[in-house]
């Protein structure tokens, strides 16, 4: 749109020299022309834009698309110089869905080794008797007695439950590693490129300011009578162009920020 009304302005002020007798009607030709070019791409662009509305709509039930940055994460990328990746989003893995699902079958299987020892200890008992004695020339004699019995064998069946509890602890303990080296790996490479798309929009917004200035310059020039109309249009076209780069990397910037809280389980 922006590059549209500048070339709109800019046909009619070229329209307006070649009236004055100051350029020749080639330049209002490719002027004008340049100009429908703009409103042609502006009309593609419109009809690109809602129907990607319309499909956003469809996904998701929204009308509209924003992406936002995370709270947690850097809003701007002067804040993601470092190469280190914060010890506080680690800690976010602590509460993600995938770590309190592995954690909660780990639980699970230290819970059923418990049971599975409880359920095979049992008690001892302790006997109590009474012994009466009669040798038939003495008075009879009574007698207490004391035992305790004190389990030594166990159920074979049980035996082979609680080795099977002590395999799925190991099981779940292996898993729970491996899944930490996994969500680990997730963020570091998430953080690499939220600092590589960063570094782009950077660079994007330098170059845009630099091409930006370059076109005034030359309009300046323009204006004066000292460049030429196609050498203008280029330099005009390559700002728009640095314009759009920047605001596609800035995109790409916030889209790879919800990346990286993606992979923190946010």
């Amino acid at each position: 749109q922006e590059a549209a009304k500048t070339l709109e302005h800019l046909a009619h002020d070229v329209q307006r020299r070649v009236d004055a007798g100051d350029l020749a009607p080639i330049d209002a030709m490719l002027a004008q022309a340049e100009h429908l070019a703009a409103r042609q791409q502006q009309q593609h662009s419109l009809t690109q834009h809602a129907a990607a509305q319309q499909q956003w709509q469809q996904l998701t039930g929204f009308s509209y698309a924003v992406l936002i940055p995370p709270p947690s994460l850097p809003t701007t990328p002067d804040a993601l110089a470092s190469d280190t990746l914060p010890a506080s989003w680690l800690s976010l893995l602590q509460q993600h869905p995938a770590w309190l699902t592995a954690q909660a079958q780990h639980q699970a299987a230290q819970a059923q080794v418990q049971w599975q020892q409880q359920s095979q200890r049992e008690a001892p008992e302790v006997l109590v008797g009474l012994q009466h004695a009669n040798d038939g020339n003495k008075a009879s004699e009574l007698s207490w007695q004391l035992g305790v019995r004190l389990p030594l064998m166990r159920d074979p069946q049980a035996a082979i439950g609680l080795a099977e509890a002590h395999t799925q602890i190991a099981v779940t303990e292996t898993a729970l590693q491996r899944l930490q080296e996994q969500l680990h790996g997730q963020v570091r490479l998430a953080w690499q490129q939220v600092q590589h798309r960063a570094q782009q929009w950077q660079d994007a917004q330098r170059q845009a300011a630099l091409l930006q200035e370059r076109a005034g310059w030359l309009q300046k020039s323009f204006t004066l009578g000292e460049t030429a109309l196609p050498d203008y249009l280029r330099a005009t076209t390559a700002a728009q162009q640095a314009q759009n780069q920047q605001a596609r990397t800035h995109v790409l910037w916030l889209w790879a920020q919800q990346q990286l809280a993606q992979a923190l389980g946010q």
